[in-house]
C-alpha cells in the first residue's frame, strides 16, 4: 500500500506526469486498498481514475470502462455497482464490440452483481448472452467462456434447473 500511495505521490508531483499516468497509479492503489479491506479509500481512488480518464479520453474510452468496471467491483451499493457496469459494458460494447473478451467479461461481472440482488433470472440472461458470445470467439474466448458457463450453471442450478445446468457443464 505504501508503495503504491508513494508512486501516486511521485506521478502527481512530476511536471512530466501525463493524466493516463496518474489515473492509473491511482487504479493500482484502489486495487490495494480493496484487497486490504479499506473499500472507502478504494472507491475514492477509483473515483478519482474515473474522473482523469473521463476528462481525458471522453466517455467513450476503454479505460473509462475499465474504471467503471473496476469501481463497481469496489461499490458496496449494489444498485451504484449495477449502474456503473452496465455503462462499462455499454462502453465497451460500442467500443469493443458485443463479441469482445473485455465486454464478456463486464457481462459477466455485471450479472454476478445482478446474483447479488438475488435476480436469478436477470443473471441467467445475462449469462446467457456472455456464454453465447464467448462461444462465438472459440479458443479466444476459453478463458470468459469457462467463467460464464460456470457461473450459467450455478444460477441454472439454483433456479432448479439441473438439466440446464448440467448441459452447460458438460460444454
Amino acid at each position: 500500500e505504501a508503495v503504491f500511495a508513494e508512486c501516486l505521490d511521485i506521478q502527481e508531483s512530476s511536471p512530466r506526469s501525463v493524466h493516463t499516468d496518474i489515473a492509473a497509479a491511482a487504479n493500482d492503489l484502489a486495487a490495494t486498498e480493496r484487497a486490504l479491506g479499506h473499500l472507502e479509500r478504494a472507491l475514492e481512488l477509483h473515483r478519482r481514475a474515473l474522473e482523469i480518464r473521463r476528462a481525458d479520453g471522453g466517455e467513450d474510452s476503454v479505460l473509462v470502462a475499465e474504471s467503471l468496471n473496476n469501481l463497481a467491483g469496489a461499490e458496496q451499493d449494489r444498485t451504484v455497482a449495477e449502474r456503473d457496469m452496465r455503462e462499462a459494458v455499454d462502453i465497451r460494447e460500442r467500443v469493443l464490440g458485443h463479441d469482445d473478451p473485455l465486454t464478456i467479461q463486464s457481462r459477466i461481472n455485471l450479472a454476478r452483481i445482478v446474483l447479488s440482488r438475488n435476480d436469478l433470472g436477470a443473471a441467467e440472461s445475462i449469462l446467457v448472452e456472455a456464454t453465447e458470445a464467448a462461444r462465438r470467439l472459440g479458443g479466444l474466448g476459453a478463458e470468459v467462456f469457462g467463467q460464464s458457463s460456470m457461473t450459467l450453471a450455478f444460477v441454472d442450478l439454483r433456479l432448479g434447473k439441473s438439466a440446464e445446468a448440467e448441459h452447460v457443464i458438460e460444454e
